[in-house]
């Protein structure tokens, strides 16, 4: 009796070691996303600095947070010598008009007169000339009214877009000239927002394959990646990525985090943490096929999930469960049992 159990207890230890005694895990794939968080700021679409097109004395202007629409006055000077000149322009024309209908009538007076054989050629043409000039004149006169009408306009500054007075850098009673400038208006209803990201990662974002989530005050929004920005500061290496939402923005120049996440065609496999075994600087793991064998696969790691997993890449099996436990005693072509 005593020699059967002998028996039975050596068959079982070769048998324990014929077939390996491992602990194993399924493996998970999903397509390739990688993702990082950068430091953003909304900005405004439109701002200007609004200047004078005309000098003059400053009679009124917007103060700063005032709220304006398209069309509505910010500024305006003292017209009242750009309005005279317009007026005493009007009455040049006038006049120019008077002397170009008589000269008309002197030219077919005279000109009769030349048929009838009672006035020279050279006289004929002294009287035309005059005609040609003032008709001239008219011709010049016409573009000068546009150009005094033009002045009267510019005396008046109009906002350009609805927006928000932000800066005043005159004020009601100085003398500025053309090209000095007024004031800033924002557009505060059309904005954006503004990232910096290294020009190395800004390389990997594609419209319509990045998804971005924004951190604002009020909790996370989605926004959608409308341009990066390829030139790239040459002292900051930071590129420029502007980013929409169809949700209302923060306010201007308010900062904020956001997060990119690009998807990619490309496979990757989430493992165990434990399963991954690293020699000779190479990374792989063992995948237990249908025969029970384990099959070493070298894989590349792309990123920690941070909880116990890993994102892998490599020529792995969905079907095969890898290897979390007793893969360091895992002998070739022998078969293992699962625990």
């Amino acid at each position: 009796m005593l020699k059967l159990l002998f028996i039975i207890t050596l068959m079982c230890t070769s048998i324990a070691h014929a077939q390996q005694s491992v602990k194993t895990s399924a493996v998970v794939s999903q397509k390739m996303a990688r993702s990082f968080t950068s430091i953003a700021e909304v900005v405004t679409l439109q701002e200007v600095d609004i200047a004078m097109e005309v000098e003059g004395k400053l009679e009124w202007v917007a103060q700063v947070g005032a709220v304006v629409k398209q069309g509505e006055l910010v500024a305006r000077l003292d017209g009242r010598l750009y309005e005279l000149q317009y007026a005493s322009h009007l009455e040049y024309m006038e006049e120019l008009a008077l002397q170009r209908t008589f000269a008309q009538r002197e030219v077919e007076r005279k000109t009769r007169l030349h048929r009838e054989k009672g006035l020279s050629e050279q006289e004929l043409d002294d009287v035309k000339q005059k005609l040609a000039l003032l008709t001239q004149q008219v011709k010049k006169a016409e573009v000068d009214k546009q150009l005094y009408q033009l002045n009267v306009q510019r005396s008046q500054v109009l906002a350009p877009f609805d927006g928000q007075v932000v800066t005043r850098k005159k004020v009601k009673g100085a003398f500025v000239e053309a090209g000095d400038a007024l004031l800033t208006l924002v557009d505060i209803y059309n904005k954006e927002i503004s990232a910096k990201v290294p020009v190395a990662k800004s390389a990997g974002l594609f419209t319509g394959n990045t998804q971005v989530i924004i951190d604002t005050p009020t909790g996370n929004i989605t926004g959608q990646l409308k341009s990066v920005v390829q030139a790239g500061d040459e002292h900051s290496r930071l590129a420029e990525v502007r980013i929409t939402a169809e949700q209302p923005l923060p306010p201007i120049a308010m900062p904020l985090n956001v997060t990119f996440t690009t998807q990619y065609d490309e496979t990757v496999w989430q493992v165990p943490k434990d399963a991954l075994i690293s020699k000779n600087n190479q990374y792989f793991v063992y995948q237990v096929d249908e025969n029970k064998l384990a099959n070493k696969v070298v894989v590349q790691v792309q990123s920690d999930t941070g909880s116990h997993s890993l994102l892998v890449t490599g020529p792995l099996h969905a079907d095969r469960e890898v290897i979390v436990r007793g893969a360091e005693q895992v002998v070739m072509d022998k078969p293992v049992v699962k625990l």
